[in-house]
């Protein structure tokens, strides 16, 4: 099964959003999407469920340790795997990377991480200056934070812009969601990088 992980820099980042609108994207294109989320949490993984059909497994390294999650990533079922990760990329117990979603990663042998940013106030520091321009929503360009960090999408808006194509999007569906899915739909380009740079070793 086909592995990528959605991650973020911090809580509220846009995960889920970007989760549930790909989860659907790629339902709507008719591959078999396997939901997995890191941690213990429910409220995240029933969204997945309702999405994809599949009942969406957890991955929590503290409480299952690593064949604990090995085994519950081997029953899921799909032709993709869409793992939605906790808190920030590093967040593990106390001040280290442990039990984090990158240390799941690292147990999926490496899967590779789609991480999501939507900065604010930072935007000056977060976008590299040859390219925001060119920034409408989203924004996706290759990463060098790390050796499996392969993408980075940037939801956001400059501040020349007075409406971005998401508070559109949201305006008319009524939720960020919905109007990930219309982004994804409009831009299919974007689904084949993503299929094309998961981890293809993983069962």
């Amino acid at each position: 099964m086909k592995t990528m992980i959605i991650s973020s820099n911090c809580s509220g980042g846009g995960k889920t959003t970007v989760t549930l609108g790909l989860m659907k994207a790629l339902k709507n294109r008719g591959y078999d999407v396997q939901g997995y989320k890191v941690g213990p949490d429910y409220i995240d993984s029933g969204f997945h469920t309702e999405i994809t059909g599949n009942v969406s497994r957890n991955l929590d390294l503290h409480l299952m340790g690593e064949d604990g999650v090995k085994a519950s990533f081997s029953r899921g079922k799909g032709d993709l795997a869409v793992v939605e990760g906790v808190m920030g990329l590093y967040d593990g117990k106390g001040l280290t990377e442990e039990c984090s979603t990158y240390s799941i990663s690292k147990v999926l042998n490496n899967a590779p991480i789609i991480l999501v940013i939507t900065p604010n106030s930072d935007i000056q520091m977060t976008i590299p200056h040859d390219v925001k321009n060119d920034i409408y929503t989203p924004t996706f360009f290759i990463s060098s934070f790390g050796f499996n960090i392969l993408l980075v999408m940037i939801f956001t808006i400059l501040p020349t812009i007075k409406i971005s194509p998401t508070s559109a999007y949201i305006k008319a569906n009524g939720n960020p969601s919905a109007a990930c899915l219309n982004i994804f739909n409009e831009n299919p380009s974007i689904i084949a990088i993503l299929i094309n740079i998961c981890n293809p070793n993983m069962r």
